[in-house]
């Protein structure tokens, strides 16, 4: 029978491990979609003005679109500023859901992104390394 101290033992063990797996798997996210932006440019125009319906600064808002899901990715897998970097998906995928609201996936990113920003990234993170110094 496993006690209680035994398992709050075994959940701080792993507990790395989790939030490193909600970094990565939400950078993986957005970072395909981000590629999939700038590799058809034209086409993410296209979708920004037509598909969306953004009439004010539609290249403006492809911009940072697409650079919020290159950088952001990144700053989660390294694990610096990663509550600015899941703040920043956080409310892509709030944007993303008022656009699609038929798709629930929104929601898991959604919660994913608000436990980075509420729990922090975790032990295996740069930004945990940075911070006990």
């Amino acid at each position: 029978m496993i006690t209680h101290t035994c398992r709050e033992k075994l959940f701080e063990k792993l507990s790395p491990f989790w939030d490193l797996f909600a970094r990565l798997f939400m950078a993986h996210i957005f970072w395909r979609s981000g590629l999939t932006k700038i590799d058809d440019w034209d086409a993410t125009l296209f979708l920004f003005k037509q598909e969306y319906g953004i009439t004010l600064f539609p290249t403006l808002a492809a911009y940072a679109s697409t650079g919020i899901e290159l950088v952001a990715p990144v700053m989660l897998v390294v694990g610096f500023g990663s509550r600015l970097a899941a703040f920043s998906l956080l409310i892509l995928s709030i944007i993303i859901h008022m656009t699609y609201p038929q798709f629930n996936e929104h929601y898991l990113w959604m919660l994913i992104c608000a436990g980075i920003v509420l729990k922090g990234p975790g032990r295996i993170a740069l930004d945990h390394c940075l911070c006990k110094r």
